[in-house]
C-alpha cells in the first residue's frame, strides 16, 4: 500500500505516474528509487517514468552499490545511496526537475544552507530548511560528493540550474514533500522579493514546536566559503 512502511516496487511504478501527472518531471527527466531490506530499486538511466514497468528498475546491492543483474542504473545512483545511507530510516529518494523549482535556482541562485524562502506554514513544517548546492553537471562525482556531504543534516536539497532532491521515509511521503516545495516556489515566483515569507524567528518557533534542531552553518562554512566563494 502506498506510503505504508512496507512500500513496494508497483508503489515505486505508482510514484512515477504520479510525478509525472503532477507536471514535477517531464520527458525523460527524474529518478526515483526505494530501499527494501537490504537491495535498492532505482529507475534506469534515460528511462521515460511515466510509462516504466516494474522489471524496468534496477536492482542495486544497498551495502557495496553494485548492480544486480541486467540493466543500467540512474546516473544519479550515487547521491541515492548516499541519502539512503546517512539516514537508515529513510527508505525513498526522489531526483525531479520541476519548472518553478528550476526557476528560482536560477533567478536566486546564491548557494547556502538557509537560502529558500518560506511562505507559508505547512510547507516549512513539512519541507524544512533546504540548502542550495551551485550547478553541477548530472551525474558528476562533484554533484553526487557536494549532496552526500549535506546528506547527514539535510533530506531535501536544492540543485542549482538542476532540480530537487527528497529523502524521506516513504515514497508518498517524499511525493507530498516533492510537491510541496514546487508550490512553494510556484507561490514566490508570482510574490517575488516584495511578497512577505515567514521570518527567521516564525520558522524557529515551528521549528521549537515540532521539536526540529539544524546545523550551525560553521559546521559547512568552508564548503559553501570557500569553494563557492560566498
Amino acid at each position: 500500500m502506498l506510503g505504508d512502511f512496507t512500500e513496494t516496487i508497483d508503489d515505486l511504478i505508482e510514484i512515477c505516474r504520479l510525478l509525472y501527472d503532477r507536471r514535477l518531471i517531464c520527458s525523460s527527466g527524474g529518478n526515483v528509487s526505494l530501499r527494501i531490506d537490504k537491495k535498492v530499486y532505482i529507475t534506469p538511466t534515460g528511462g521515460t517514468l511515466w510509462r516504466l514497468k516494474p522489471n524496468d528498475l534496477v536492482e542495486i546491492d544497498f551495502e557495496t552499490g553494485s548492480v544486480i543483474g541486467a540493466g543500467r542504473p540512474s546516473k544519479e545512483l550515487g547521491f541515492h545511496l548516499g541519502l539512503l545511507h546517512a539516514n537508515p530510516n529513510n527508505k525513498a529518494v526522489i531526483h525531479v526537475h520541476p519548472t518553478m523549482t528550476i526557476s528560482f535556482s536560477c533567478k536566486f541562485n546564491k548557494p547556502g544552507l538557509n537560502v529558500v524562502p518560506s511562505t507559508n506554514a505547512g510547507f516549512y513544517i513539512r519541507a524544512g530548511q533546504i540548502p542550495m548546492l551551485p550547478y553541477f553537471p548530472s551525474g558528476s562525482h562533484d554533484l553526487h560528493n557536494r549532496v552526500n556531504e549535506l546528506a547527514e543534516d539535510f533530506n531535501t536539497i536544492l540543485l542549482g540550474n538542476h532540480g530537487i532532491v527528497v529523502s524521506r521515509q516513504t515514497l508518498l511521503e517524499a511525493f507530498n514533500v516533492t510537491e510541496e516545495i514546487e508550490q512553494n516556489f510556484h507561490i514566490y515566483n508570482l510574490i517575488g522579493k516584495k511578497g512577505r515569507c515567514l521570518t527567521e524567528r516564525e520558522k524557529s518557533d515551528l521549528d521549537t514546536k515540532i521539536g526540529r534542531h539544524w546545523p550551525n552553518f560553521d559546521k559547512y562554512s568552508e564548503l559553501f566559503s570557500k569553494e563557492f566563494n560566498i
